[in-house]
């Protein structure tokens, strides 16, 4: 039981700690600023092509309702567009859970480090 080896052991750890404390902060700060602009990216794709699945389904489905009853055009057309309808719905969700999905990505590590706010 070399308790002046223990503590100088002890205090060479400290003095590490210090050291790379600060580098590993800087890191989580750099990481967690690269996610937001990801979240800003996704939004801005998704949102976009959200509203193109809406629109473009909405005509189809409008255009599906002009076509006869007799075959299988009138159906398959009303199917893609209420496909397309619900992937935008689903686009729409996915832009509103983002930060929220980031925040629990950044948190998997079990680190105090702090939520992005994007």
């Amino acid at each position: 039981m070399n308790i002046a080896r223990q503590l100088q052991t002890l205090f060479y750890l400290a003095v590490l700690g210090s050291i790379i404390t600060p580098i590993v902060g800087a890191q989580v700060a750099a990481v967690s600023s690269q996610l937001c602009v990801l979240v800003g990216d996704v939004r801005g794709v998704i949102g976009v092509l959200a509203l193109v699945l809406f629109i473009i389904g909405g005509v189809l489905y409008a255009v599906a309702h002009f076509l006869p009853t007799a075959g299988q055009i009138k159906g398959n057309l009303q199917g893609w567009s209420m496909g397309m309808v619900l992937g935008g719905i689903i686009g729409i969700i996915l832009v509103l859970l983002a930060p929220y999905v980031v925040s629990l990505v950044v948190g998997f590590g079990g680190t105090q480090i702090a939520t992005p706010t994007c």
